[in-house]
C-alpha cells in the first residue's frame, strides 16, 4: 500500500538515484579560484602575444616607410645631379658602388625589410651591374627615364670609376661621362 510516507520515500529514492552526486563530482572554491586564475594568466599571455606581435610588425613598417623615404630622397638627388651634370633622358647609367642604406638602432634589418633599392646584387658579377638595373628601375619610377649600360660597359666603368682618384657622389666630380654612357659612383659608407 502507497501511503503518504512510501511516496516520499519513493520519490526521494528516485530523485537520488537520477542526480546521484559523488564526491568527485563536488567542485570547491578551490577550484573555481584556480580556473579564474589560469583562465586571467591566460589572458595576460594572449595580450602580451598580441601586443608585441603589434610592436614588432609597427617596427617593419617604419622601417619600410624610412628605408622607401630615403631611397626617394637619393632619387631626386641623383636624378638631380645627373641633369646637372647633363645627362639626357635615355641615356645610359652605370652605378659604381652601392648604399648601405639607414644605420638606426630603431630600425629592422632584414633581407628585404630596411634594405635600400640602392644595396640590391651590388656583388652579383658583373660587379654593380645588376645594381645599376635596380636603380635605374627605382629612377625609372620617379619619372626619370635612364637606361643602364650593357654588361660589356660595366667591366668598362669598372676600370674607370674603381681609381682612388675618382671622387663618391655626391661630389660633382663624382659623376663621370663616358663615350656613350655615364658613371656614377656611389659611396657605400
Amino acid at each position: 500500500v502507497l501511503n503518504s510516507y512510501n511516496k516520499v520515500r519513493l520519490l526521494y529514492d528516485v530523485v537520488n538515484s537520477q542526480f546521484k552526486v559523488s564526491s568527485d563530482d563536488i567542485i570547491t572554491m578551490d577550484d573555481i579560484v584556480y580556473k579564474r586564475i589560469v583562465n586571467f594568466a591566460l589572458i595576460l599571455f594572449i595580450c602580451y602575444l598580441g601586443m608585441n606581435q603589434a610592436y614588432y610588425l609597427e617596427s617593419l613598417y617604419y622601417t619600410d616607410y624610412l628605408t622607401r623615404e630615403r631611397d626617394k630622397e637619393l632619387v631626386y638627388q641623383i636624378g638631380h645631379d645627373i641633369a646637372e651634370a647633363g645627362a639626357e633622358l635615355e641615356d645610359k647609367l652605370y652605378f659604381y658602388g652601392h648604399y648601405n642604406g639607414l644605420d638606426n638602432n630603431s630600425i629592422i634589418r632584414g633581407q628585404l625589410i630596411g634594405t635600400s633599392a640602392f644595396e640590391y646584387s651590388h656583388t652579383t658579377d658583373p660587379m654593380y651591374y645588376w645594381s645599376t638595373q635596380t636603380i635605374v628601375y627605382l629612377l625609372r619610377a620617379y619619372g626619370y627615364k635612364y637606361n643602364w649600360a650593357e654588361p660589356e660597359m660595366a667591366r668598362e666603368a669598372k676600370n674607370i670609376a674603381s681609381p682612388e682618384s675618382v671622387p663618391w657622389w655626391p661630389e660633382k666630380e663624382g659623376i663621370i661621362k663616358c663615350d656613350d654612357y655615364w658613371i656614377i659612383k656611389i659611396n657605400p659608407f
